[in-house]
């Protein structure tokens, strides 16, 4: 019998949703940009910031919470690979902070204060599980 959740495809499955938000806020940014400068400026050096809307600054924000804590994922993963760790624990940590940040971003963009911080609060908890099941 196997077990329901298993390390490689829980991390497989985390590590895809986390490709999806970042080339999906990759976009919306790219996207944003646009209609804030215009495509010709956009298309150029800009030398120039571009005045920022609430939305859009928000979804800068955003994005660089998202960078930070990736950084955090990502040496967890790494540790977990090295140390050659299986644990539930793991799988189940990875795929709750992806979710949690799946719906992190487009929540901070939107300006949804009290569930932007519940989502980045469970991907806390994703993050915390991950390092208690591997230096347990």
């Amino acid at each position: 019998m196997s077990p329901i959740f298993s390390l490689q495809s829980d991390l497989k499955i985390a590590l895809g949703i986390i490709a999806i938000v970042a080339f999906g806020h990759a976009i919306s940014t790219g996207l944003w940009t646009v209609k804030a400068i215009g495509p010709r400026e956009a298309l150029g050096n800009r030398n120039a910031a571009p005045a920022e809307a609430a939305w859009g600054l928000r979804l800068r924000k955003a994005w660089r919470n998202f960078l930070e804590n990736l950084a955090i994922f990502f040496a967890l993963v790494l540790a977990a690979m090295a140390g050659g760790v299986s644990e539930a624990g793991v799988g189940v940590g990875a795929l709750l902070f992806a979710v949690a940040r799946a719906v992190y971003l487009p929540i901070y963009a939107i300006g949804v204060p009290v569930i932007r911080t519940l989502a980045w609060a469970a991907g806390a908890v994703g993050l915390v599980m991950m390092a208690l099941a591997i230096f347990a």
